[in-house]
């Protein structure tokens, strides 16, 4: 059985595309805050408060480390949810354990819980998975790519940062 429409894909913070791969044959649309980046398909705006997007627009919500710099996550959960279809797919993942990375600011981490919170409060969504990805645990995560070294951790015999889990939440729109 084929699909009858193009699926869209929108790729909230996808700053310039590094997720693409993911909705290869997809209509791909990125949301960004910041007005600088340059690329095809973007719309500017602000996931916390996006009326820009019309209700029900995308088929599938992707957002891969943009919740933790949020300071409304639950705006943005709720907004995240109003741009999605019925039936659509959304899917978050978050930082579970990570170091600092202000870009711009950096203000939470998540559970699987704290996911579950987040999108099924009062919201129209049915839970499809939550877990955790540890392949990146054992990553020796240094820092040091934002300006006067914000982003750094301290170097110690075991090296730098080591607990890189993240959380992953998919829901689907009923």
């Amino acid at each position: 059985m084929g699909i009858d429409r193009e699926v869209t894909f929108l790729d909230v913070g996808g700053r310039h595309g590094e997720h693409r791969f993911l909705a290869n044959n997809l209509k791909y649309s990125i949301l960004e805050i910041d007005n600088t980046v340059v690329g095809n398909n973007i719309i500017f705006g602000d996931i916390c408060n996006c009326p820009i997007i019309p209700n029900s627009s995308f088929d599938i919500v992707y957002s891969n480390n943009v919740f933790e710099h949020l300071k409304n996550p639950f705006s943005a959960a709720k907004e995240s949810i109003r741009i999605l279809k019925k039936n659509g797919l959304l899917i978050c993942v978050v930082p579970f354990s990570a170091r600092y990375h202000p870009v711009p600011i950096d203000c939470f981490r998540y559970t699987h819980e704290g996911l579950i919170a987040l999108f099924e409060n009062k919201n129209k969504i049915q839970r499809v998975f939550t877990g955790y990805d540890i392949s990146g645990r054992r990553n020796n995560k240094i820092g040091g790519k934002i300006k006067g070294g914000l982003d750094c951790t301290v170097v110690d015999e075991l090296g730098a940062w080591r607990e890189n889990w993240k959380a992953i939440y998919i829901g689907k729109k009923c």
